[in-house]
């Protein structure tokens, strides 16, 4: 009698089939889920430049010059603000942020790379424009209030695309690293780096063409490379993308 018992409740904690067993949603991968997300981030950072549709039926008949260029930027500029919010408000339910990921403190042999990471190009690149930096370069010889609001301007658009390149890194990244085991000389693949300048690298390149356009190109590898020796700091890429950027 006991063993009837024993047997009739096992039986019924037991599924009777396990083909007929509930199973899960299938669901896209980790390293997938990454992937597309950077591509979501690519699409909708490059969204502003529809923005450039309104300058000619806004400042045809009234101006035409650095109004226009200094529409678009700031335009871009809240556009893409808004869109990274939107986004990271989005994203942040199916990955994990790149933000306030907790750290120990860096050591002192990256610092010093990121150092010379930082200088050296900023060095390099004011010699070949004779002995100017970037900034200087750009505001041309003829110094105007509107040439200074006009490059504030860029320089803000710019600051918001630097933020989105350098979530971009981090997505592609993290789903390279989902989907394989980085070890070895694959850990010193600038992965994200690579992807960054293959896809903003190439249409900053073409979108924005100018004597600098090849520096820019390059950078965006670069960035790639300072994500790493900084063991995946986003604030540190940010801020040292920007001084190259700009300086």
């Amino acid at each position: 009698m006991t063993e009837e018992i024993l047997t009739t409740q096992e039986n019924e904690d037991t599924p009777e089939n396990e083909s007929v067993a509930v199973k899960p949603k299938k669901k896209l991968s980790e390293g997938a889920t990454y992937f597309l997300a950077a591509a979501v981030l690519l699409a909708g950072v490059y969204l502003s430049e529809l923005f450039h549709l309104l300058e000619e039926p806004l400042f045809s008949l009234v101006y035409n010059g650095n109004l226009n260029e200094m529409f678009f930027a700031v335009t871009s500029f809240l556009y893409i603000v808004g869109f990274l919010f939107a986004f990271h408000f989005t994203a942040r339910k199916y990955i994990e942020s790149p933000f306030f990921r907790v750290k120990g403190k860096i050591d002192l042999k990256r610092t010093i790379a990121l150092y010379l990471m930082t200088l050296l190009p900023i060095i390099l690149v004011a010699i070949v424009l004779k002995f100017k930096f970037k900034i200087v370069y750009g505001l041309g010889e003829k110094i105007t209030l509107m040439t200074l609001v006009g490059n504030a301007t860029m320089y803000a658009q710019e600051a918001a695309k630097l933020v989105a390149i350098t979530y971009f890194i981090y997505l592609i990244h993290r789903g390279v690293s989902s989907l394989f085991e980085i070890k070895g000389w694959l850990s010193y693949v600038p992965f994200g780096g690579i992807a960054t300048i293959l896809t903003f690298g190439i249409i900053e390149f073409f979108v924005n063409n100018t004597p600098l356009s090849l520096v820019h190109l390059i950078l965006c590898l670069y960035y790639g490379v300072i994500w790493l020796v900084s063991e995946e700091r986003f604030g540190i890429t940010l801020v040292l993308s920007l001084l190259l950027y700009i300086l």
